[in-house]
């Protein structure tokens, strides 16, 4: 979250219906707390303005759409963006190979199988309609990994 390159350590707590985001920066010396999001949100943390430090990102479920909602550290919140349907899996990704996150999900049931979606914007700051790009990839029964995960529990068959 601080920008130095290191992985930081990072809880996220309900207290009183609300997520409290507490991080602790790799050497110790500094605590933050930044209250974002709500009980029941997907969260998805990371570099959504290109500074270089994670942002504080949750998707939410509104009416069987999916949202995402930033509080970026440089200050400001991203309005409320729609990319997704409820039941997806909410993959953020740089999948052009750019400094920004983008906004992708995987759907396990499309008319072309189970498919990847994912947004083709420079950036989130962005306010104007961006292209999207659907590929089918896997089965129905698959588990899409967020870009860089490398831990999955899979309950036995």
């Amino acid at each position: 979250f601080t920008g130095d390159g290191k992985s930081d350590y990072t809880v996220v707590r309900n207290i009183g219906g609300f997520l409290n985001w507490f991080t602790l920066t790799n050497d110790g010396r500094a605590l933050t707390t930044v209250l974002w999001g709500l009980p029941g949100d997907t969260l998805v943390p990371g570099d959504y303005d290109g500074d270089g430090r994670d942002d504080y990102g949750v998707v939410r479920n509104i009416g069987g759409a999916l949202y995402l909602f930033v509080r970026f550290q440089s200050g400001g919140v991203a309005e409320m963006i729609q990319f997704g349907l409820a039941g997806d899996s909410v993959l953020p990704g740089r999948y052009d190979g750019g400094l920004t996150l983008q906004q992708a999900v995987w759907r396990s049931v499309t008319s072309s199988g189970p498919s990847y979606f994912v947004e083709r914007a420079t950036s989130i700051l962005e306010r104007q309609p961006s292209s999207v790009s659907q590929f089918a990839f896997g089965l129905a029964t698959d588990l899409a990994l967020p870009p860089g995960q490398t831990v999955q529990t899979i309950a036995p068959p």
